[in-house]
């Protein structure tokens, strides 16, 4: 996926935000340098740098999820939003999917691949606990929102009185139930979990492509299951392409065209599927969604629970992760490779976008961008009324402003506990090794 030249990905707090890289390269010693035959060889060890084509590809990346998240009202209602939503599906999330098992390390010998899986952890369940806070006292304080009744509708009745007696009470349940845009914390803390019993694999790759459709087509596992083994086979990728040193980036302008063509040619596909095969009984999402995203049991593709309509489905599944990574190999060249001003700098504190973008839909709500509900707040998920002219340009200059702002330097410090927690406050210093006798 990435440069992978002598190089070893040091796991940082998390890898959304980290991706450090200390070069396993040495200089050697020239002859005059050595004392004797038997001296050892001067070294002198390369300095740590970072990966700016991931800090680059998170920096778009988090900008076009804030885009479907923050454009969701108008799918259905805006022509753009709704095939863009479509579009993005094929490689938001591979690529991210890509990037974070490249990161990660299935040796968990090291003390710090430890406590860099009990950071994400930690970073999930704080960023959890932020929005069942919201949702439970703050949304419902803001009647005049029509965000708030969007999030309280469409994503909060689990945690809320509006569907279960008990959905405002605290329970283990509000933390195995991530909130809608944190789906993916949540699945990236059970694939470091998973990652090093799955790499004593014999063909650990393999094994997570056969793996993922079987899951989602004939035990009909649902969420968090579907998505969390729907992107396995391409967080498993990252892994081994960082293990065997696969380098698969390469620099020439002619490997970027190929790219963009791609990208272009594999976002088409779930925009034809969204304009050829709308139906009712799909809904909003319909079947484009359900293939691209993972996002639910697939049953609506071919309206049968029968062995020929799940076979058919598991093939569909099988070739899915194919597409994708056809567009994550595109995207992964399309963007800049080295450092880049803003872009490199703000990429590096994408996880504070990702977490806390659904703030700022506060903002273009009372605004007007959204339009209005119908003078009732939502009682189901349906969309707004009246949607201004004007509403759509608005939202797409406010999506890049809001990124640019929580990714800012000076926002991180405000987000940092959240985004960057200080587990080490709680966790034991590590044992020094035994000095040899």
């Amino acid at each position: 996926m990435v440069p992978a030249a002598q190089v070893d990905v040091e796991v940082g707090p998390n890898d959304m935000t980290e991706n450090r890289v200390e070069a396993t390269e040495f200089a050697d010693a020239s002859v005059a340098e050595v004392a004797s035959p038997a001296a050892k060889p001067l070294t002198v060890p390369v300095a740590k740098t970072r990966m700016f084509v991931m800090d680059n590809a998170k920096f778009f990346l988090t900008i076009g999820v804030v885009g479907t998240h923050l454009g969701g009202p108008f799918i259905g209602n805006v022509g753009f939003y709704s095939y863009y939503q479509a579009a993005t599906f094929v490689f938001l999330m591979p690529v991210y999917a890509c990037i974070s098992g490249y990161c990660s390390s299935p040796d968990l010998s090291n003390v710090k691949k430890i406590d860099g899986v009990i950071k994400v952890i930690a970073i999930y369940i704080l960023a959890q606990t932020f929005y069942l806070i919201l949702i439970r006292y703050v949304t419902p304080l803001m009647p005049g929102s029509l965000w708030g009744s969007i999030l309280y509708a469409c994503n909060g009745p689990r945690f809320t009185n509006a569907n279960f007696p008990d959905g405002a009470y605290w329970k283990l349940g509000d933390w195995l139930s991530p909130f809608f845009q944190l789906w993916y914390l949540f699945d990236l803390a059970v694939w470091r979990l998973m990652l090093p019993f799955w790499s004593r694999l014999r063909y650990p790759l393999l094994a997570a492509v056969l793996w993922g459709p079987f899951v989602a087509t004939f035990w009909k596992s649902g969420d968090p299951w579907e998505t969390i083994f729907g992107y396995w086979p391409l967080y498993i990728l990252g892994v081994q392409a960082k293990q065997h040193k696969w380098n698969f980036l390469k620099p020439e302008v002619k490997y970027r065209l190929v790219g963009f063509v791609l990208v272009c040619a594999t976002s088409l596909l779930p925009v034809l599927v969204r304009a050829f095969t709308m139906d009712e009984r799909t809904g909003p999402m319909n079947i484009n969604g359900e293939i691209w995203h993972y996002a639910g049991a697939l049953q609506d593709f071919c309206y049968g629970d029968g062995y020929k309509c799940m076979s058919i489905t598991y093939l569909v599944r099988l070739l899915v992760p194919g597409v994708q990574l056809i567009a994550v190999w595109g995207f992964l060249h399309v963007i800049p490779h080295g450092e880049v001003r803003i872009i490199s700098s703000y990429g590096e504190r994408s996880l504070a976008n990702y977490i806390f973008h659904p703030v700022s839909g506060f903002v273009v709500s009372w605004v007007g961008v959204y339009g209005s509900n119908g003078g009732q707040p939502f009682a189901k998920c349906t969309g707004p009324y009246g949607i201004p002219s004007w509403g759509p340009v608005v939202l797409g200059l406010f999506i890049i402003l809001q990124s640019l702002f929580w990714m800012s330097p000076w926002v991180w410090k405000v987000v940092r506990p959240i985004c960057d927690p200080p587990i080490q406050w709680i966790l034991q210093p590590p044992r020094k090794p035994l000095e040899s006798a």
